[in-house]
Parts: C-alpha cells; sequence; structure tokens
C-alpha cells in the first residue's frame, strides 16, 4: 500500500508504503522535492517527481525496504531488441531487450528455410533493459533467425553464426 504523507510539516508530501504481509511502514522517499501520484507498476513504485523543476516520472523497486531510487523516464512503451552481437557470433550471442512489463519470454533460432534448429528456454523479464546470453556453439556457420514471444509481442531478428 502506498500514500503521499505530509507528517513531517512539509508541504510537498513524502511517499510512504506499509507491507501488508509484515505490518511494517517505512519512508519510500523522504525528498524536499513535491513528488505526487506514486503507484505500483509491476515491482516498481512509480512517482511524479519535481526535483529537477520539471515533472518527470521516478521510481524505485518495491522490497520490505526502500532501496536507491532509479530514473524510470524512459521506459519502453513495447518488447524491442536493443542489441544482437557479436555479429558474426562464435559460440555465444549476447541479446540486449527493452521490455515495457514483467513477463515470460520464450522463443526460438529459425534456419533460413524456417526450420526450427534451437528452442530457447523461457526467461522471465523485468522492466526496462534486459541481457540475455545464448548458446549458438553448437549451430553450423550460417544465416538464422533469432525469434522471441512474449509480452504479447514476437520480435525477429537476423542472426550470423561464424565458423570457430
Amino acid at each position: 500500500m502506498l500514500w503521499i504523507d505530509y507528517r513531517n510539516d512539509s508541504a510537498q508530501g513524502d511517499i510512504y508504503g506499509y507491507n501488508l504481509t509484515t505490518g511494517e511502514e517505512y519512508p519510500l522517499l523522504v525528498h524536499p522535492a513535491h513528488q505526487d501520484a506514486p503507484r505500483i507498476f509491476d515491482d516498481h513504485v512509480v512517482w511524479q517527481d519535481y526535483r529537477d523543476g520539471l515533472f518527470d516520472l521516478w521510481g524505485g523497486r518495491m522490497n520490505s525496504a526502500p532501496t536507491q531510487v532509479e530514473d524510470l523516464t524512459d521506459l519502453p512503451d513495447r518488447l524491442t531488441f536493443e542489441s544482437v552481437y557479436p555479429y558474426p557470433a562464435k559460440c555465444t550471442v549476447t541479446v540486449e531487450l527493452r521490455t515495457p512489463s514483467t513477463g515470460e519470454l520464450s522463443g526460438a533460432i529459425f534456419d533460413v528455410r524456417g526450420r526450427k534448429v534451437k528452442e530457447i528456454g523461457k526467461v522471465y523479464s523485468t522492466v526496462g533493459n534486459r541481457e540475455m546470453s545464448l548458446d549458438v556453439g553448437d549451430l553450423p556457420p550460417g544465416i538464422y533467425l533469432l525469434q522471441l514471444r512474449g509480452l504479447s509481442e514476437t520480435l525477429v531478428h537476423p542472426l550470423v553464426v561464424g565458423p570457430e
């Protein structure tokens, strides 16, 4: 549970939380700047913050205790590939994603004829940037398509596996 609290005689208000399981109340954000409209977004608390002179979106992870504030102003609005490297790959491919919400992702690697040559296990993704490594060392050199499914979307990215 979250709320704006004025207990410190602050005209700006602070954000407090209450853990329903433990019965513990804790300050999530006590800052001299104006905070407003706290909301729970997956495993984050998100609020409007006036600390830079303009309203920005800020947030922190939801735990039993507050954590360091992280800037969440550039949350993606859809699942996207940020980068897939190296190109060509030899043994391992690093896939950088941006995800708009938490959820399960799964996928596969297909050859150029559309045959599935490798299944990618399911992973649970969190909000924001995510990096995952894929083993492609067992694939012969060639051109492939990496497909990821989840969060109501399907992404496809070319993948080149080179000789070792």
